[in-house]
Parts: C-alpha cells; structure tokens; sequence
C-alpha cells in the first residue's frame, strides 16, 4: 500500500519551499507518481524529499558570509566553518543518511572553527564531529537561545 498521496502544491506550502523545486527533485529522485498530467508523492516519498527541501530552503535564505556552523546529527555535532553556508549544508544533508538539523551559525573565520575543535577536544569523535555533552552541550544550549 503507497500510504497517503498529497500534491507538490500542499508539501511545498507545508513546507515553505518553490512547488517548482520540490516537483524537479522529486522526478530526479524518482520520488513520486505520475498519473497523466497529476503528480503524486506519497508518505514514502515524503520521507525522502523533506529533508533535501529543507536543506534547499535553508540555502536560499542564508547570505554569503564567513560563518561557523554547529549542525546536530543524533547524538553529535559537526563544527564546521564555510563561506558558502547554503551549499555546504545542502551538501551534508544529501550525502548523510540520516536527518541533519541547523543548530545556529555565527560569524567566523577558519581561525575560530579551529579554536572551539581545540576547545571541545576532549568530546571529539571524528572530523569536524564532536559527542554532544558536557562543556560543549552548555556551549550549544548557550548558541541556540
């Protein structure tokens, strides 16, 4: 059974995005049905394009400027540092498995994502990931207010 089939128009109201995006990546991700002229996109669809929609929302409405990012996966936290913010994190949303959630930004400098991976390295993990909890979880909670 394919679940509930909704419209491109209600999801792309629903969730704040261009109809027209939402319709491409659906047909590039085969993430949909398509009676006639009528598209379809079903719960499992749903499950597979809000998050590359959410991640193309937030490129469209993020500046290019110098930011440190915090992004949130499960228990971690990727600290990262881009000047095209948008794009870095449409990149991690897709090549991820799993659903990447924007904590905050702040302005900053590769010098400053140096500082705090030097500061939070006692909770590191791998790469640019850290293990959400002490020092570094009041840190976030501080950010996200």
């Amino acid at each position: 059974m394919a679940g509930r089939p909704y419209t491109p128009a209600s999801l792309a109201d629903e969730w704040g995005c261009s109809e027209r995006t939402l319709r491409k990546r659906a047909r590039e991700l085969g993430a949909c049905c398509i009676l006639g002229k009528t598209m379809l996109i079903f719960d499992e669809h749903v499950d597979i394009l809000r998050p590359l929609m959410k991640s193309h929302k937030l490129a469209r409405a993020r500046p290019r400027k110098n930011v440190v990012y915090f992004l949130r996966c499960g228990d971690f936290i990727k600290i990262g540092w881009s000047k095209e913010f948008g794009r870095r994190i449409k990149a991690l949303s897709t090549s991820s498995p799993y659903d990447i959630e924007l904590i905050t930004t702040i302005d900053g400098s590769p010098k400053l994502e140096r500082e705090l991976h030097k500061r939070f390295s006692s909770h590191h993990h791998r790469n640019e990931w850290f293990r959400l909890e002490g020092e570094l979880a009041y840190y976030i909670a501080g950010l996200a207010k």
